[in-house]
């Protein structure tokens, strides 16, 4: 095998060093800048979009923070009307039972003023059906008229004598 001849091993050493140092010096200056500049651009990309990312994340923690603000506003300002309208609903509601009321007493005084009169009425009409029955009876029982006026004293003194 020629490789191992020792006779060949300074020009092979002297080929292998200018190789080899041709070999480094293209990687060395022209492939080595250019990875290093690949990994610089993908790390600066790294870095844009983790910085993007967190100026994302701030802008949603502060939109959220916003529409809960938002939300709890209108949840109280529902709370309030809520309220409010309650309120005046049970106002409305007084305010017509107090109506009610007040028409229903007025009803009711007017009913217990007819009653009064269609009592008083009925009291006039028995009296006089009494006062004609009462003399009629006087006449029959002892053959006399009876004088109204006395027949009528005589009907209020048992009425007033019922009464009591």
């Amino acid at each position: 095998m020629p490789q191992l001849d020792p006779s060949t091993f300074g020009t092979q050493l002297f080929w292998l060093f200018l190789t080899f140092s041709t070999l480094f010096f293209i990687a060395w200056k022209i492939a080595l800048p250019r990875m290093t500049d690949v990994l610089n651009a993908r790390r600066d990309r790294v870095d844009g979009d983790l910085e993007k990312a967190e100026a994302l994340k701030s802008d949603a923690e502060e939109v959220l923070a916003s529409y809960e603000k938002a939300l709890a506003d209108a949840t109280s300002k529902a709370q309030g009307l809520h309220h409010q309208l309650a309120q005046e609903l049970a106002d409305e509601r007084t305010k017509q039972q107090e109506a009610l009321s007040h028409t229903l007493l007025e009803e009711t005084r007017a009913a217990e003023a007819r009653i009064a009169g269609e009592k008083s009425d009925a009291v006039d009409n028995i009296r006089d059906a009494t006062l004609s029955v009462v003399q009629s009876a006087a006449q029959r029982l002892i053959g006399t008229d009876i004088a109204e006026q006395d027949a009528d004293r005589a009907i209020r003194a048992a009425l007033e004598e019922s009464r009591t």
